[in-house]
């Protein structure tokens, strides 16, 4: 029995179709929707395809004292342990 949700296929899908028809004109080719920041796990188990990417920035000490004049900028993404749309555990080991 296969008992992953089909949470995030089925919300694309609704979306796909309510975007097609409010947002794009009448006419237009090529469409495409997708997920930002869909991840794709090459190893085995239940994921999440899409997990949130959190952005952080910092000002670093200069040597004499004071702070430098850029910021030092970096991102991670947070791997999800529940589906958001449904609430199921999911079954991925997430480390």
């Amino acid at each position: 029995m296969n008992d992953k949700c089909k949470c995030f296929e089925e919300t694309l899908e609704r979306l796909k179709d309510h975007v097609k028809k409010e947002k794009v004109p009448e006419g237009a080719c090529d469409f495409n929707i997708e997920f930002e920041g869909a991840t794709y796990f090459f190893i085995g188990g239940d994921y999440s395809p899409v997990n949130p990417k959190v952005k952080y920035e910092y000002r670093l000490p200069k040597k004499g004292g004071g702070y430098r004049a850029n910021m030092t900028k970096g991102d991670s993404i947070v791997i999800a342990s529940f589906c958001c749309f449904c609430g199921r555990k999911l079954k991925g080991k997430v480390s």
